[in-house]
């Protein structure tokens, strides 16, 4: 055994302390090592871009380049849409985290979240499908593995989507954490030079996690997508989010929390 799983078959995860000293604070016993505590985000590969997208032409997302066999795999794919109902396919193998999507033809724009636990056979990139013609479409997507998430199942929380339909501002309705675990803001804006995006919430120290724009072919095309994340303790409030763009545009918004393994 590499690490350290259980203690007198109590599992690591449920152990806050041994003989008085903080679980989290322990390196190691007996010279085997104790779990990483927290979530970490790693390999984030970002996939931009203006394609044609149906039911036969995918959108293909790249995939970490050190993702392999066993590991957990998000993705968040951003889209520019002017439908009112949720067209995006969910690929095969993949689950999708906010059913339905985030976005309407108010926003112009969507956000979809999926997670994958890979096994081997997965190649550089995943490909996305509309369930109708969407025709050219400007996408901004987020690929990362996560470590040290609950590998049954990953998502602690989803949170309901802000949409507004012009304005540089729009604000994230909060979501409680299930779990311990991380909380992800993410924000997509119809129309390029949204970015970059400034995210307020006073209760947590946000990470930056990627901020990119895409042109759609033309001054009046384009998409816009960004996000962040932060640690949470279970029972707690992820609070709103507020978030400013660099533009004047329709945007939606949303968090949702990762579980702790």
């Amino acid at each position: 055994m590499s690490s350290i799983v259980k203690v007198t078959g109590t599992a690591w995860a449920s152990i806050g302390s041994v003989s008085g000293v903080t679980a989290s604070s322990i390196v190691s016993i007996d010279g085997q090592t104790a779990p990483s505590s927290g979530i970490t985000l790693t390999d984030i590969t970002l996939t931009y871009g203006s394609s044609n997208m149906s039911t036969t032409t995918p959108i293909p997302v790249t995939l970490p380049t050190t993702a392999g066999s066993g590991d957990m795999v998000l993705m968040m794919f951003t889209l520019d849409a002017t439908v009112s109902t949720d067209e995006v396919a969910t690929p095969s193998g993949w689950t999708i985290v906010n059913s339905g999507g985030w976005g309407s033809g108010v926003s112009d724009a969507w956000v979809y979240m999926f997670w994958r636990e890979f096994d081997g056979t997965e190649s550089s990139a995943v490909d996305i499908y509309a369930t109708s013609d969407l025709r050219r479409r400007a996408h901004v997507a987020w690929t990362t593995i996560m470590s040290n998430v609950n590998t049954s199942n990953p998502i602690s929380a989803v949170g309901s989507s802000a949409i507004v339909s012009t304005g540089t501002s729009i604000t994230a309705p909060a979501v409680t954490a299930a779990h311990d675990g991380v909380f992800i803001c993410i924000v997509s804006q119809d129309g390029g030079a949204g970015d970059p995006f400034s995210y307020s919430n006073s209760s947590f120290t946000l990470t930056a996690g990627g901020d990119a724009d895409s042109s759609g072919g033309s001054s009046t095309k384009g998409l816009s997508s960004g996000w962040i994340y932060a640690d949470i303790t279970s029972g707690t409030s992820t609070n709103t989010t507020a978030i400013t763009s660099s533009a004047s545009e329709s945007k939606v918004a949303g968090q949702f929390v990762l579980r702790e393994a």
